[in-house]
């Protein structure tokens, strides 16, 4: 199996295997790709809940949502999340919009168990609209000018669980900080930490507005279009990415077509992933 490489620097790479339970080839072609890319895409797939956690299995430990969250279309074991303008009685649902800025998912645990993949798998894609787009953070080094750098080496960033609006109710996690600049444990690459959506990030040592501020123009220059990849769903699309290294969102969606997507989470086995990658 080859990947196929798109044109644009920000786009990932895409595979076409049709398999619920992968080769190790196949397993260290996608880990290989995601590690050094931040996302992978696996078209063609026919995947149901049960079969998408099967995939997630592979690269870590599934992940339970917290009861807290404000999700309330989640599977009885808290494992899979739909994601779709469609209500339970099939009608669509009146402007539904996604997770439309730019955020990182499991910022509200503390390292290393904020290392997170996302796998999304697309039911129903919408034809010309229902998008998500990917805003690359490895190499700050091609961002940002030394003297930035140079800042933002000393500073870390604070996410308050009760400060996000994924939370509906007053959650027991504590709040966590995290260094704005990191190495990735599985590439060795550096990357950018910032999460968001940047009005409810706090910089440790600074004040809200000062906060607000610096992560604004930290994701005004991440997400500029050269550094960004938008991913046009089609039936049967998987895509996998690392949190660590990617801020995503979900541009609009046609309130007059149906969109259904499945989203699990696997907490990353970096010793694992690492002796696949040997």
């Amino acid at each position: 199996m080859n990947p196929e490489y798109r044109k644009t620097k920000a786009s990932p790479v895409t595979f076409k295997p049709n398999h619920k339970q992968f080769s190790q080839k196949t397993l260290k072609n996608i880990a290989t790709t995601i590690c050094n890319h931040g996302y992978a895409i696996l078209k063609n797939q026919n995947l149901s809940p049960d079969g998408l956690l099967n995939v997630a299995k592979q690269f870590g430990e599934v992940v339970t949502f917290d009861p807290t969250l404000s999700f309330a279309n989640q599977s009885s074991d808290k494992k899979i999340l739909t994601i779709s303008n469609v209500a339970s009685d099939g009608k669509l649902i009146k402007n539904f919009k996604g997770a439309d800025r730019w955020h990182t998912d499991n910022d509200f645990y503390p390292s290393p168990r904020n290392h997170a993949w996302t796998f999304l798998y697309c039911k129903t894609a919408q034809k010309a609209a229902g998008t998500t787009m990917f805003a690359d953070c490895y190499n700050p080094a091609e961002k940002f000018s030394a003297e930035m750098l140079d800042h933002f080496n000393n500073l870390k960033i604070v996410v308050d669980p009760n400060q996000l609006p994924d939370f509906e109710e007053v959650s027991e996690l504590p709040i966590v900080t995290h260094h704005l600049i990191q190495t990735h444990p599985i590439s060795n690459k550096p990357f950018l930490y910032v999460s968001g959506p940047e009005d409810f990030i706090q910089i440790e040592g600074k004040n809200r507005q000062e906060s607000h501020m610096l992560v604004k123009r930290i994701h005004d220059v991440l997400t500029q279009e050269h550094n960004v990849y938008t991913h046009h769903w089609e039936d049967g699309d998987l895509l996998i990415w690392d949190n660590l290294t990617s801020l995503h969102k979900a541009g609009a969606i046609d309130p007059n077509q149906p969109r259904i997507l499945y989203r699990a989470q696997a907490i990353v086995d970096t010793n694992s992933i690492n002796n696949l990658l040997c």
